[in-house]
């Protein structure tokens, strides 16, 4: 005979229909109507309980993992929405508390590749201290490299891509020991409608350009490195009059002193970066 204190111990939900319904009607056999009704509404909801803990064990939900928080003010990537960030137009020398005591890169051999095995390219990118300084753009992390109305560099912006690197350079700076190369940025964005040309009240408006067809662009760059010394134009001059057949000589700074945009060749970054870890040195 079914007992019913016994059948507690087999779970309700792995019982088959016939058992259930002998079930019932022993319970309406031992207790009295208001009883049954009590006892069938506990079954039920013990019975779901355990529907769901067996529901929960062969089939746990999915859980995304968690990205890690960003510790850069981009999102990175080519138009994703990475932030635009206005020059500002602050006057402000080179910090020499934030310099760091070494370049980043000296070597000649490394830094030929970005993550994905591309070969990546080097610039150099002129600025005004009065205007936007290495210090500035170390303040803000990232800015927009706008205002270029010149084609020939207007291009070489376009044909920059990400993780690409290139030096800032301080032109026209307060003293010509000061005029020179003083750090080192990372292209965050590749080329992207300049938004300066169409904005009337900036200097660089321009009423030719439409959102449809705008002729000027503008790149995102991030800041990487301050070096704790300048490697100014005097000295790459020196060095290039002493070797004009050597890598300095070369370099499209002095070749193309008007540019604000200038191409530089692996070689030539690396050797730049010897001579400004020459120069840490001696001081």
């Amino acid at each position: 005979m079914w007992n019913f204190h016994n059948s507690w111990k087999v779970p309700f939900s792995s019982q088959g229909t016939a058992a259930r319904d002998t079930r019932y009607g022993e319970m309406r056999r031992l207790l009295p109507h208001s009883r049954v009704v009590a006892a069938l509404s506990i079954v039920h909801i013990f019975t779901l309980q355990q529907q769901q803990v067996r529901s929960l064990v062969l089939h746990p939900p999915r859980i995304p993992p968690s990205k890690p928080l960003s510790t850069s003010r981009l999102s990175g990537g080519d138009g994703d929405g990475s932030p635009i960030i206005t020059r500002q137009h602050t006057s402000s020398s080179v910090d020499s508390a934030a310099m760091s005591s070494k370049p980043q890169s000296t070597s000649t051999s490394d830094n030929t590749n970005d993550t994905d095995g591309n070969a990546l390219q080097y610039f150099l990118l002129k600025s005004e201290p009065s205007d936007y300084s290495i210090s500035d753009l170390q303040n803000d992390q990232t800015d927009e490299w706008n205002g270029i109305r010149n084609y020939q560099a207007r291009n070489y912006l376009r044909s920059m891509k990400v993780n690409d690197r290139a030096f800032f350079y301080h032109s026209k700076a307060s003293k010509p020991s000061l005029t020179g190369i003083v750090g080192t940025v990372r292209i965050a964005r590749t080329a992207q409608p300049d938004m300066t040309a169409f904005d009337t009240k900036s200097e660089y408006y321009d009423a030719k350009c439409t959102k449809e067809d705008c002729k000027w662009s503008s790149v995102l760059m991030e800041y990487e490195q301050t070096f704790p010394v300048v490697l100014s134009l005097k000295e790459l001059k020196d060095i290039a009059a002493k070797e004009p057949e050597g890598i300095i000589a070369g370099m499209g700074l002095l070749k193309q002193s008007r540019l604000s945009v200038v191409p530089l060749t692996f070689e030539e970054w690396g050797e730049v970066m010897r001579l400004i870890e020459a120069k840490i040195d001696d001081d």
